[in-house]
């Protein structure tokens, strides 16, 4: 299969490499129309690459110290084919934009978000909380490209979830605080005037201890406190029971924003994560896996880390790492020791290895 690009850029140089310009065969190819301006990119076969305009991100410190004008940035996704849930089908429940969300589905249904925007209907918003949506168990939650969720979501113990498509779960919407509701800031004798707050608002997605789950596809946009902490329960690693996510995106740009951290046993495979903080945290769990299990496997993951952490957190008991790519590693913190793309949080943490770590890209002169 070929998927053509067409781009379109004032800028005198385009390069199209493997990140951090590693020594790889790339099925792409670029032909431009004119010096400036038009180019059609081939993409013969799934792959990985960067297009830079300029070097602009490889030799200019974005940090927060940085004052030139803009560099801006995008992301294109060929993404695999992923077969839309049939509508006319009476177990699939269409939530059209703008209409109330269910608070209960009967388990085996398929609920699937129509285009455009939604949010949750206020008699599930208390006042001074923040917008949240509990999945329903046992029921096929469909979110289609054209479709953006101005809301967080929770699965909870004992349950399974199973979200799939190419839309989005956004937290542009939300505050870290509660404002104007004072009851949600914290008070302190540092902060008198009481300007600042706890920042208790949700992730993207949170599951707690469920039994299993399924996440494909979606992408996650600038949640004020983490994208993802995903956690199985004892049962599914008593059993050797693996939960799935592939296919998924991070964009955030505050602060706390880390991108995934699973609990228990999942295989993770092509994520792109975007974040301000640490990207992903490899384990987090402080028993190794039963006997005939692997541990959780890491596949595909690319990161781009903005200001502060790190690519990988070790953290936890075995798991592997492979093909893999870290695109940028910035640190605006002194701690951090410059930019690090594996990073063992303290000297007191649980033990933390990589059973195997192999076929990674990072760049050795990242500011």
């Amino acid at each position: 299969m070929l998927f053509l690009i067409a781009l379109h850029s004032q800028r005198r140089h385009m390069n199209v490499s493997c990140p951090s310009n590693a020594a790889c065969p790339l099925p792409v190819s670029v032909n431009r129309s004119s010096s400036f301006g038009d180019c059609i990119i081939a993409v013969q076969r799934p792959t990985k690459f960067v297009v830079d305009f300029d070097n602009g991100l490889d030799e200019v410190d974005t940090g927060p110290s940085y004052r030139g004008p803009p560099i801006h940035t995008f992301s294109i996704f060929v993404n695999p084919r992923m077969v839309a849930p049939n509508q006319s089908d009476p177990d699939v429940i269409v939530i059209p934009a703008g209409e109330p969300v269910p608070t209960w589905i009967q388990p085996n249904k398929t609920l699937v978000f129509g285009p455009g925007e939604h949010r949750l209907q206020p008699s599930l918003v208390p006042k001074g909380k923040w917008p949240v949506y509990t999945l329903p168990s046992q029921v096929y939650v469909y979110i289609p490209v054209d479709a953006i969720l101005y809301f967080a979501m929770v699965g909870r113990a004992d349950e399974t979830i199973s979200i799939g498509g190419y839309g989005h779960l956004s937290g542009e919407e939300m505050p870290r605080c509660h404002f104007p509701y004072d009851d949600q800031r914290s008070r302190s004798s540092t902060d008198p005037a009481n300007t600042t707050c706890d920042n208790n608002s949700p992730q993207g997605l949170t599951l707690v201890n469920v039994a299993a789950a399924s996440v494909t596809g979606i992408t996650f946009i600038d949640f004020p406190n983490h994208h993802m902490i995903l956690g199985t329960n004892g049962n599914a690693k008593a059993n050797c029971l693996y939960s799935t996510i592939s296919n998924v995106k991070v964009f955030g740009w505050r602060a706390n924003g880390d991108g995934l951290h699973v609990f228990g046993l999942w295989h993770v495979r092509d994520l792109f994560m975007r974040t301000q903080d640490d990207s992903m945290y490899m384990q987090f769990q402080s028993k190794a896996p039963p006997a005939g299990c692997a541990g959780t496997t890491f596949d595909g993951i690319t990161t781009w880390n903005d200001a502060n952490g790190a690519a990988f957190m070790l953290l936890g008991t075995t798991a592997t790492l492979t093909n893999s790519v870290v695109v940028y590693a910035r640190a605006s913190w002194p701690w951090w020791s410059g930019a690090c793309h594996f990073h063992k949080p303290c000297a007191g943490c649980r033990r933390a290895w990589c059973a195997l770590c192999e076929k990674l890209a990072v760049p050795f002169d990242t500011m």
